[in-house]
């Protein structure tokens, strides 16, 4: 049974890809891109979802909406369960679940005019007739910001533009909740800024629910309600927004903490840093016992090495998955 109050719900969701060897492609291992993830979102919230490259963020995000289908777990959405369901009535809820992918250069068809790539999911939905398909791309196209841009084409258009268009064609089906995956991170830091603030308008205006990825904290803690940390395939710390940057528990949220620059040039001297060493290990053959331990400043023993933490509520909803917390 799925949370009443929780609005997307996963539970000890799994994710590995197999590795291959040989003409014969024998199976030698897999990438353990989401072992055993569970956390949920409440309707109309922000989770922010935040790691270094290879910690398995957007694997999540897309396994989540079953772009990826799970090696194990449960997905669920409002009361369904997602991997229970039949091809047909998955179908019909996949309007509900949309994602904004991270190169809108990538993502965009650059044969289609812009029109025609956000008119694309409705026609393949049939979603009302030509005519009120037409107004509705006019009417998301002036919501995001781009008028008479009707039969110009991706090339035409800046980073921010042509995210700007991607995000349209996410809503274009009138979706519930949106992956949006790093879609800040190949733009300059002023169009940051704006995609974000895009963003928190729509969701305000059509009672949007993201899961936002991204690299960047302090973007992060802008957008978010609440903030949560990954690292090789698990989540290690999830807290409310305010909660996450006054108390970060885990070694790990520290040194990602640490690394953001403060304005003032006085305290950033004076301010203890924490870094992070070393590199992120092979997913394909994680540590045993915690999965950070072998970078972590304050691992101790035994039970570091070989016992995996425990994901446990520490009080105020603030969860982490650390032996010396």
């Amino acid at each position: 049974m799925s949370d009443e109050k929780s609005f997307i719900k996963i539970d000890k969701l799994k994710k590995y890809f197999p590795i291959y060897s040989g003409i014969l492609k024998r199976t030698i291992g897999a990438v353990k891109a989401v072992d055993d993830v569970s956390f949920s979102i409440k309707s109309g919230e922000t989770l922010g979802l935040v790691g270094e490259s290879g910690s398995g963020k957007s694997t999540l995000g897309r396994t989540i909406i079953q772009l990826y289908e799970p090696t194990s777990g449960k997905v669920y959405y409002k009361s369904y369960d997602l991997l229970m369901l039949k091809q047909r009535e998955f179908q019909k809820l996949r309007l509900n679940l949309q994602i904004i992918f991270q190169d809108p250069f990538a993502s965009l068809d650059p044969r289609m005019t812009v029109g025609e790539i956000i008119l694309e999911p409705l026609a393949i939905h049939k979603l009302g007739t030509k005519k009120e398909q037409r107004e509705k791309v006019e009417f998301l196209m002036n919501k995001v910001g781009l008028t008479k841009a009707y039969k110009k084409y991706p090339h035409e258009f800046s980073g921010g533009q042509c995210q700007r268009i991607a995000i349209a064609r996410a809503l274009a089906t009138e979706p519930e909740f949106v992956v949006c995956d790093e879609p800040i991170s190949s733009l300059d830091v002023s169009i940051q800024a704006q995609v974000v603030n895009l963003l928190e308008e729509l969701q305000d205006d059509l009672g949007l629910t993201y899961l936002f990825i991204a690299h960047d904290l302090r973007m992060t803690r802008h957008i978010s309600d609440r903030v949560a940390i990954m690292y090789l395939g698990k989540i290690v710390e999830l807290a409310s927004k305010d909660e996450f940057y006054s108390h970060p528990l885990h070694p790990y949220t520290k040194g990602l903490l640490s690394s953001i620059p403060t304005p003032d040039p006085i305290n950033e001297r004076k301010r203890q840093r924490v870094y992070l060493k070393g590199e992120i290990p092979n997913p394909s053959n994680p540590p045993k016992g915690c999965r950070y331990h072998t970078r972590c400043p304050i691992a101790d023993g035994k039970i570091c090495r070989e016992v995996e933490p425990q994901w446990r509520d520490v009080g105020s909803d603030h969860w982490v998955a650390c032996h010396k917390v």
